[in-house]
């Protein structure tokens, strides 16, 4: 009888972390597939708007409130545990994000919902490009590098 429960007991551990395991590895799984793209603020007048690329870095193009205008930012990204992503800029702190899949809709929303975005399929470089060309690598303090320009087109 001892043995037939350590054995039972032992089946039952075996399949709870294999079920465990699959469930987290799923979330992981999504997360990293999902995560890549564009995501907009939907009916946003400035057109704010995230890419995240494969390489593990992103363009951000956000609404400057002192300098009243749109800028973009850049730097990589990080995909930590329970669906949180950190923005690590080049030039600024980190910004915190939150990744939820609900009903099939993707969100990412900052810890102090200032932002929430959805996942688009729209192109990044088309929509967030206005009277100002913020992606010509030619153009004096554009922060954007030739070689990032022509990655925009491959994500």
């Amino acid at each position: 009888m001892k043995k037939l429960t350590t054995l039972l007991c032992t089946l039952f551990l075996v399949s709870f972390s294999l079920f465990g395991s699959t469930n987290s590895h799923s979330f992981e799984q999504d997360l990293e597939e999902n995560i890549l793209g564009t995501w907009v603020i939907p009916n946003n007048p400035y057109r704010i708007a995230i890419i995240f690329m494969r390489d593990g870095s992103f363009m951000f193009v956000d609404y400057n409130d002192v300098r009243k205008k749109r800028e973009l930012l850049q730097g990589t990204f990080e995909l930590l545990d329970n669906g949180k992503i950190d923005l690590l800029f080049y030039d600024r702190s980190k910004l915190s994000f939150r990744y939820k899949l609900k009903a099939g809709k993707a969100t990412i929303q900052n810890y102090n919902g200032k932002y929430t975005f959805e996942k688009t399929k729209v192109n990044f470089k088309a929509y967030v490009e206005g009277d100002e060309d913020l992606f010509n690598p030619e153009k004096k303090g554009s922060p954007v590098k030739k070689s990032q320009n022509s990655n925009l087109k491959k994500t």
